[in-house]
């Protein structure tokens, strides 16, 4: 974390560079580190021992869900993105669809309550 060109100016509690950072918390509202991804991963390339790679745990999360993203069957992603673009489509429309029990579903959907018939488009 020293090798960070932010540390002198930093006063974030939970530094990604931090060898430590898993035995740390911080309290809410507490700063952020400010430091670029890129320089982040850059310093950590020459520390294996960090074990987060240089990356904030909501990069590290977003990562994870990537991954299990690009696992899945081709056809998987082509339906979730179908689904994504319906939905974004709707939000711009300022619609929300609506199950009767308050619950959002779209066309389609295999979870719980999806394409479920009695499900109206709320406006």
């Amino acid at each position: 974390m020293y090798q960070c060109p932010s540390f002198p100016r930093c006063s974030a509690p939970l530094c990604p560079l931090d060898i430590a950072v898993a035995t740390r918390w911080a309290v809410p509202g507490e700063a952020d580190c400010g430091a670029r991804r890129s320089t982040r991963e850059a310093i950590a390339s020459r520390f294996p021992e960090l074990i987060t790679g240089g990356l904030t745990p909501k990069e590290i999360s977003s990562e994870k869900r990537r991954a299990a993203f690009r696992a899945l069957p081709i056809e998987e992603q082509e339906r979730r993105r179908a689904r994504l673009a319906e939905a974004r489509a709707l939000k711009h429309a300022g619609i929300t669809p609506m199950l009767p029990s308050g619950h959002r579903a779209l066309a389609g959907d295999p979870s719980p309550g999806g394409d479920c018939p009695d499900a109206e488009v709320m406006q």
